[in-house]
């Protein structure tokens, strides 16, 4: 019988539970991990360490606890934290830790440039979304106007489950919902990326990793 593998990448720590067909639980794991707070306001995880290593970790655990061999599970179901902030070069190697979602609140200065330069209005009727310390365009300006050294060898911007993803499948994509918390980069309502909002504009190279990839229509 065929099996499903359902990981779940947290805050704290990571969740994972393998199914068979029938819907019967065959194992559940959990991994610990921890949230790194370099200064107040900051909040990130190590992609590699906290996000896949906890993804394989998890994995052999359940396949050690069922019995099941690998070659049974014929789906993969990932979720993980709201979106991120991971930069990578163009190998998908990660540049920096992963810059988390509304706990982090180091991008305020870039919210409040933003909602000046372009309008705080024209932000909502355009992305569906206010900008708040969830929002991933900011913190992407935060990385071009404080560490620009990295933001130049920056080929694309992934979040948590963009970059599991990319590590199961070679795929650099992002889903209709994740995407819709890259305000202001993010059109909600028509489906498509914004990239005619003045201040937003990047170097072509780093434009590809948001506004260029496939984005799911799942």
């Amino acid at each position: 019988m065929t099996c499903t593998l359902g990981i779940d990448i947290g805050t704290f720590e990571t969740k994972g539970t393998l199914v068979d067909g029938a819907g019967q639980v065959l194992a559940s794991a959990t991994h610990p991990h921890r949230m790194i707070v370099p200064q107040p306001g900051w909040a990130e995880h190590r992609a590699d360490e906290d996000w896949w290593g906890d993804f394989v970790a998890v994995t052999r655990a359940l396949l050690a606890e069922s019995g099941v061999a690998p070659a049974r599970i014929k789906a993969v179901a990932v979720s993980a934290i709201g979106p991120c902030m991971l930069p990578v070069d163009r190998s998908g190697t990660p540049l920096m830790n992963a810059v988390l979602y509304g706990v982090d609140t180091r991008a305020a200065a870039q919210i409040a440039a933003l909602n000046r330069r372009i309008g705080e209005d024209v932000i909502l009727a355009r992305t569906g979304n206010a900008l708040t310390s969830q929002s991933v365009g900011p913190k992407i300006l935060w990385l071009k106007e404080t560490r620009p050294d990295l933001y130049a060898r920056t080929a694309m911007v992934l979040t948590s489950t963009s970059y599991l993803v990319w590590k199961l499948t070679g795929a650099y994509v992002i889903d209709h919902f994740t995407a819709a918390g890259f305000a202001p980069l993010y059109d909600a309502e028509a489906l498509r990326w914004n990239t005619d909002l003045p201040p937003i504009s990047c170097r072509p190279t780093v434009c590809r990793g948001f506004c260029g990839p496939p984005i799911s229509r799942a």
